[in-house]
């Protein structure tokens, strides 16, 4: 009967692995596995003897060679010429060995083999553990450590790392904010930091959970400083299996992941991001300016911080006009979202806001180069300028916006016109009256605060004494600074009460009585007659007459009458 040829039985990736890792907790890995089985990180597991009738059949004489086996015992066992070698082990690193089982038939020559790799890590992370910080001060951009995340470019392709080894029992690491994440949270034991710039305003980061030495898993979750006084989301306990995490962020601000292995535990991870459109920040388009020293700017709007003067698409100025020494608070506005990103943020122009922490870097015709962070500066995106003493032309321009992952290029310029054409006469007004001291007058460039353009307030101290208050007779008080206090005049006529006011008087003289008829005959110093007539409502019409003082004779139809003095201001 014929020999049945030398065969699998089935295939051969159903007795033995394909490439496979395996990851001790030790970093000084052992020289064996002391189970003698391939066995990788999901912890499934092969025998590493081709036995016949289970692995190969038929064949003549069948000779079975191993080129690595994964244990001493086995080798021993064996007794192969020349042994097998033990898979490869290197200390605190990773090695990676090609192992090979051969079938050889003896009467024809046949011959089977089967390959795979063979990668041993020592400690959970192996060699994965370059993109690390054990600090978050070493995950902020500042320092050049490699553990700043580009959102969600990086994480869009997962990052896999570890927390790292630590022996048991593990201590309580300091320097960590503890408890994690407020009074809720656990101890820290091996923290892993990373920094991400956020590019929406929700994100949902999700961890897989590879694989945990002692299974008591990992706890995960995000700051958004160094100082630790606000944890934006945490998973609020140890977790061993994936997961998830969403919150709500700010575009473009540096946000603090940590993953901590609980009491200690040595996982491998891998961290991605459920955000496929990079938004980050829109373009540069304008920049605004207000000044903080006029009340009514002699360019539109540049008084008005809610509506500045804005250059670019999302304003109409080229330049500003302002005045020698004045103090400007210049600004920046984005050119707005285009329409296909993420729905609900902004598709128009817009100011960038002030909690990002890039570097905005100016030019200055009169200042030079400005460089200006404003988380770490404070004062907006460029400090408050005092522009020149000097007439011209000068300009301000924003030259970039530097971030090392999502930088923005201009320049965006603004032209800034020095003169002092059309001086003004300003007066100090203290009551806010609108009129001010004559004593306190200064020649401007422009409006400027607490400065009026009308003098004339005999009492800048008393909001209702100015020129155009209305005088209050017999007080004492010269309300309306015409340099006297009106007083009244009172005539008895047939039993009649006669008054006559405002006296001085200025342009209508008023008789108020209950008399029917009066007649009244004005009477200048010289003794001519320069009014003469029947009183008409009530009111004598002094404005055209000279300055000076008169005798008004008033009457009744029966000549019962009487005379007082009257001052024509």
């Amino acid at each position: 009967m014929a020999q049945e040829p030398l065969q699998w039985i089935g295939d051969p990736t159903d007795h033995y692995p394909e490439d496979i890792t395996f990851r001790f907790g030790d970093p000084d890995c052992t020289n064996d596995f002391s189970t003698c089985l391939w066995m990788d990180r999901d912890t499934r597991t092969w025998s590493w003897e081709a036995v016949e009738g289970v692995v190969w059949q038929g064949g003549c004489d069948v000779m079975v060679r191993y080129s690595h086996l994964p244990c001493m015992e086995a080798i021993t066992t064996l007794n192969q010429v020349p042994s097998p070698e033990l898979v490869e082990f290197a200390t605190n690193s990773s090695s990676t060995t090609e192992v090979c089982i051969t079938l050889e038939d003896a009467c024809d020559g046949t011959e089977l083999r089967h390959c795979f790799d063979m990668t041993i890590e020592c400690a959970i992370c192996g060699e994965r553990n370059t993109l690390f910080c054990e600090t978050c001060e070493e995950s902020d951009p500042i320092f050049p450590t490699g553990c700043r995340l580009c959102d969600p470019v990086q994480l869009n392709e997962g990052l896999e790392s570890c927390t790292g080894f630590c022996s048991q029992p593990c201590p309580v690491q300091d320097e960590q904010p503890n408890p994690l994440c407020g009074a809720a949270g656990n101890p820290p034991h091996n923290m892993s930091w990373y920094a991400f710039v956020a590019s929406a305003e929700e994100l949902t980061l999700r961890i897989e959970v590879i694989q945990c030495l002692f299974d008591y898993g990992i706890q995960v979750g995000i700051y958004d400083n160094c100082n630790f006084d606000n944890c934006v989301v945490w998973t609020g306990g140890c977790i061993s299996s994936d997961l998830t995490l969403s919150g709500q962020f700010l575009i473009g601000q540096t946000y603090y992941l940590f993953i901590d292995g609980c009491n200690g535990d040595d996982c491998a991870f891998e961290v991605s991001i459920d955000q496929i459109a990079f938004l980050g920040l829109p373009e540069i388009d304008a920049i605004t300016a207000f000044s903080t020293t006029r009340e009514e700017g002699l360019t539109d709007n540049l008084n008005d911080p809610s509506n500045p003067v804005a250059t670019g698409d999302c304003g109409s100025a080229s330049s500003i006009t302002v005045c020698p020494g004045e103090e400007i608070q210049f600004g920046i506005v984005h050119e707005g979202d285009p329409d296909n990103v993420i729905p609900g943020h902004r598709e128009d122009c817009g100011a960038y806001t002030e909690e990002l922490d890039y570097t905005f870097l100016w030019s200055t015709t009169w200042l030079g180069n400005i460089e200006h962070n404003p988380i770490i500066d404070g004062g907006g995106f460029i400090p408050l300028l005092r522009v020149p003493d000097s007439i011209g032309i000068h300009q301000i321009c924003l030259e970039e916006i530097l971030l090392d992952c999502d930088p923005k290029g201009g320049p965006v310029c603004l032209d800034i016109f020095v003169n002092n054409n059309n001086p003004l006469t300003l007066y100090q007004d203290n009551d806010g009256d609108g009129y001010g001291d004559d004593n306190n007058m200064i020649t401007a460039c422009q409006q400027t605060p607490n400065m009026v353009s009308q003098g004339g307030d005999c009492d800048d101290t008393n909001p209702n004494i100015n020129p155009a208050a209305t005088e209050i007779p017999n007080n004492g008080i010269d309300e309306d600074c015409d340099g006297v206090d009106q007083t009244t005049s009172t005539l008895n006529i047939s039993g009649h009460e006669v008054e006559i006011y405002p006296n001085p008087v200025t342009e209508y003289l008023t008789v108020s009585s209950t008399l029917s008829e009066l007649n009244y005959t004005l009477i200048a110093r010289d003794g001519s007659v320069v009014k003469q007539n029947v009183l008409k409502n009530g009111q004598i019409d002094m404005s055209g007459l000279s300055s000076g003082v008169y005798l008004l004779r008033i009457q009744d139809t029966d000549n019962n009458g009487g005379v007082i003095r009257v001052v024509k201001m």
